[in-house]
Formats: C-alpha cells, sequence, structure tokens
C-alpha cells in the first residue's frame, strides 16, 4: 500500500517535526512515525467500511418504502435496492481479510448518521445514479464503475467529508485522499469469478519497505550535522541560514538517501526530492533551488569519493 513516494513524505514530515521541536528524540520521532503508517492502514479499512455502511443506508430507505403500497415508491424503493445489492459493495461485506481487521480494530460509523445520510442524500440526486438505476440488473462491471465514480466524484472530491473524516483521528489529516485512492485501486482489481483473490493492500508491499522508511528517517537524523556541513560547503558564505527548514530538511534527506543507501540509484533519489520540492517547497523557488544545488552537491560527493553503490544503485539513468 505505502510505495516510496508515501514514505518519503511521511518521513518527511516526521523529521520536520522533530526540527521544530514537537519530539524530544529520535526514538519518540520513529514511534510516531510508525504510528502515522499504522493509522493510515486503519483509515484504508475505516473507509471500506463507510462504502458498506452507505449502502446500508440505501437498504434502510429500502425497507422504510416498503410500508407503502404507491407503485411510485416502489418504483423509488427499487433504484435504492440495486445500490444495496451493488455486486462489488456485496464483495466487500463478505470479504474475509476486511472482516477479520474491522473486529479486531472495532471500526463503526454509528456515530457518523447525519454524515451517512448527506452522502445519501448526495448520490441520490446525481444524473450518473438515475442512469445507473434506469437498468435495475446488477452487472459486476456497471457495479464497479459506478462505485469508482462514487468514490471519486462524491467522497474525493468532497471537502466536508475529507474533513469529517479527518476529525476522527489526527492522524488521518492530509490522509484521508491517499486513502481513498488506494480503497479505489483495490476495488479496481476486484474480480467477479476470483472473488477469493480479491485481496486487500498489505500495510508495506514488502519487508524492505518498512524497513527503509525506519532507516530513512534515523540515519538522517543521526547525520545531520554531518551533512549539514556537506550543504554548507556547497553554497556561498552564510546562505545556509536563509534556507528554509523544508529545504534544508529535503536536502538532508535527499543526501542521506544518496549515501547511506548503495541499492538506489543517485538519480532516481534526486528526482524524488525535486519532485517532493515542486509539490511541499516554497512555490516557484523550492524547486529549482534544490534543483541546482542537489546537483552541485552530488558533483562535490562523487569528487569525495562519498558515494558508494552496489548492485542495483550503479544504474545511472
Amino acid at each position: 500500500m505505502f510505495n516510496r513516494r508515501f514514505i518519503r513524505i511521511k518521513v518527511f514530515q516526521a523529521i520536520y517535526a522533530f526540527m521544530v521541536g514537537t519530539y524530544d528524540d529520535i526514538y519518540s520521532t520513529e514511534k510516531d512515525l510508525k504510528n502515522t503508517f499504522d493509522r493510515v492502514y486503519d483509515l484504508y479499512h475505516f473507509l471500506m467500511l463507510l462504502i458498506i455502511e452507505l449502502a446500508n443506508i440505501f437498504k434502510k430507505r429500502y425497507d422504510n418504502y416498503q410500508n407503502y403500497h404507491i407503485k411510485k415508491t416502489n418504483d423509488i424503493a427499487n433504484k435504492h435496492i440495486k445500490f444495496y445489492n451493488n455486486l462489488v459493495i456485496n464483495q466487500l461485506r463478505n470479504n474475509p481479510y476486511l472482516n477479520n481487521y474491522l473486529q479486531k480494530r472495532k471500526f463503526t460509523w454509528q456515530k457518523n448518521s447525519e454524515l451517512l445520510n448527506g452522502l445519501f442524500n448526495k448520490i441520490i440526486k446525481l444524473n450518473e445514479y438515475k442512469e445507473y438505476t434506469n437498468n435495475l440488473e446488477n452487472t459486476f462491471e456497471e457495479d464497479k464503475d459506478f462505485l469508482l465514480f462514487i468514490i471519486e466524484a462524491v467522497l474525493y472530491r468532497n471537502d466536508n467529508f475529507i474533513f469529517a473524516v479527518e476529525e476522527n483521528s489526527f492522524y488521518y489529516t492530509d490522509n484521508t485522499e491517499f486513502a481513498l485512492f488506494s480503497v479505489a485501486l483495490t476495488i479496481e482489481k476486484f474480480k467477479n469469478h476470483e472473488y477469493q483473490k480479491n485481496y486487500l493492500f498489505e500495510k508495506f508491499k514488502n519487508k524492505s519497505d518498512e524497513e527503509f522508511a525506519i532507516s530513512l528517517l534515523n540515519k538522517t537524523l543521526i547525520n545531520l550535522e554531518k551533512n549539514t556541513e556537506i550543504i554548507q560547503k556547497n553554497i556561498i558564505n552564510k546562505e545556509y541560514e536563509i534556507i528554509s527548514l523544508i529545504d534544508k530538511i529535503m536536502l538532508l534527506m535527499a543526501i542521506t538517501e544518496i549515501l547511506e543507501f548503495n541499492e538506489i540509484p543517485v538519480k532516481v533519489s534526486m528526482n524524488e526530492y525535486i519532485d517532493l520540492a515542486k509539490e511541499y517547497g516554497i512555490p516557484n523557488k523550492s524547486f529549482a533551488f534544490i534543483n541546482g544545488l542537489l546537483d552541485k552537491i552530488v558533483s562535490f560527493m562523487k569528487s569525495e569519493n562519498l558515494i558508494n553503490k552496489t548492485g542495483r544503485g550503479l544504474i545511472e539513468k
């Protein structure tokens, strides 16, 4: 689930918190980084449960309509039951991996009935919902397409929804969209006739990614003084003092990754932090600054024979 890009972002945020005094030591910083990964993985499952609970709202409205014996209300009810019977949502309901996780964590959306009802009202007003329910028969691909549309149009682009979710936990802040994207990717991979193989994402793709996260954090913080000197040797006079903290951290992480992770090509590390500067640095400034300075620093480290790459790390392009 957590790719290297996401890992670098979370390590960057943890180092920033350490540098501004949020944590007293490296151990506390590492502990909170691990908690972040755990809680975002929780959020991934929490949002899966949301889809199930949202479908349950449609079922409740359907049951309410059954108390009336008017053709118009029955027509509306039949539209609601189609969404409840969505074949992909049904696979989520019966997914053993999801159910085991939810049972252990005891997640619930019961306190968010107003939010769920608001989402229900938003969905039934969509033209796409009307098109989806023109035919009351459920088919797997149509059900999947409509559910993915709901995730993108009703959840992903809904600031009120994002805010409501992030009120549940500090660790959800700035992570809801990533978790929603992961939910969509999971559903996209679901197969109709191979439902036994419809796995949810593991927290990390492999053990090396988890080790990379903790190691990048620790090695960056342990080598702060040494790598700060490398930066200072490649700038003019007291320029280091006016570099923003965000830019400093990105440079320090890049230097650490280049020097300490022998299997990662230099170009890969450089490109990753240049891209991060575009997203998290000072607009129209950090990207060009880090791009130029990092190139100069790498040339310096090569001239000093500080870079030692092995295996895949020897790839230059």
